[in-house]
């Protein structure tokens, strides 16, 4: 791997490190979620560490000759100002990525989990980042590493971890709502019709 592969591990690890933080410090560290959960969680987290590891993975094969070296073919034509600047914006993505994490974990308070349950006394929050955007805990993760991805630029997996992501997150998600819609009702759906998906200002 290249040294700017190596500093988006270093974002990816960084992102991480502050969701696992603040995890045992809310004591939301349980991985068995109730009936809305879905497995939905379990595949998240299989689909988490594809996203960090294959490229590694791929990157050590190649080096050991076993595969052919498809990370940063289409990258090849670009020249060194306009690499720097794709690399650049890639790891900005990621920390814009840790920035939103922040904040929407240190709004969302105690009723942050890793699974999707409710807890005792767990109200809709509409403030700060969530005055904007219903799931900005997603978009932190989407962004992270989608930088990530978009750093080890390798074709082959994109193609397979892109798709993959998608199709769980619009499946966690959705699982999600309807969960919050059951438990709140009315003012979820209220909630829904006044803010954006997971893109602010836009879906």
């Amino acid at each position: 791997m290249d040294l700017i592969q190596y500093l988006g591990i270093i974002l990816l690890i960084t992102y991480h490190y502050i969701t696992e933080k603040v995890l045992r410090e809310k004591s939301a560290t349980s991985m068995k979620g109730g009936n809305n959960d879905k497995n939905t969680t379990n595949f998240t987290l299989i689909t988490l560490i594809s996203v960090i590891f294959l490229p590694i993975i791929y990157d050590l094969l190649f080096r050991s000759g076993l595969m052919p070296n498809l990370n940063n073919l289409f990258l090849a034509n670009f020249n060194e100002s306009l690499l720097f600047n794709y690399y650049i914006v890639s790891c900005l993505i990621i920390i814009t990525g840790i920035i939103v994490r922040w904040f929407a974990m240190k709004e969302l308070g105690e009723f942050f989990s890793r699974t999707l349950k409710t807890t005792k006394n767990q109200r809709v929050i509409k403030t700060g980042i969530y005055k904007f955007v219903r799931h900005p805990g997603y978009l932190a993760t989407t962004l992270a590493h989608l930088g990530y991805i978009l750093i080890c630029s390798n074709i082959i997996l994109n193609i397979i971890l892109v798709p993959l992501w998608c199709g769980n997150y619009y499946m966690r998600i959705t699982s999600e709502e309807e969960m919050l819609i059951k438990e709140f009702k009315q003012e979820y759906i209220e909630y829904k019709k006044n803010s954006k998906f997971i893109i602010p200002f836009i879906f």
